[in-house]
């Protein structure tokens, strides 16, 4: 492997997707600083999901943090945690409409200025193949 890797940006990835590297060579690359939306946690390009097993609270969590960068409010309150205060476009494929509702009454989304938050519930889509993720995330991706 070559030890002079530097970061590759993922528009450069062939069609047979990225390589496999050893931890040994992936950790002598250099990389650009990376920005974060909440420090250490959500970086400020890319796509953040969580994933686990079902019952975890992973919805109230990813919920709160839309909250949180919805606001600027610090995630749990806490100084560790800073975030940037940002748009957020929420995906939730399985959750209802109404459940949402119900929750975000339930984190105050009430106070999050419209423009903010948006959000997509409860239809199954695709992140790669829908069409309303592309009219939708166009006004949420930086422009270039």
């Amino acid at each position: 492997m070559d030890e002079n890797l530097e970061y590759m940006d993922p528009d450069d990835v062939d069609i047979f997707g990225p390589p496999i590297l050893s931890w040994v060579s992936l950790s002598k690359m250099n990389f650009p600083n990376q920005d974060w939306r909440i420090a250490g946690l959500v970086p400020e390009s890319g796509v953040t999901l969580l994933a686990g097993v079902s019952g975890e609270k992973k919805t109230w969590l990813a919920m709160y943090m839309a909250y949180c960068m919805a606001t600027g409010s610090h995630l749990f309150g806490s100084n560790q945690f800073p975030v940037k205060k940002s748009k957020v476009l929420y995906f939730d494929a399985e959750m209802a409409p109404s459940e949402f509702q119900r929750r975000g009454k339930l984190l105050q989304f009430d106070n999050i200025p419209t423009e903010d938050l948006h959000a997509i519930v409860g239809y199954n889509f695709s992140i790669r193949e829908d069409e309303q993720f592309g009219r939708c995330s166009a006004e949420f991706l930086p422009r270039g």
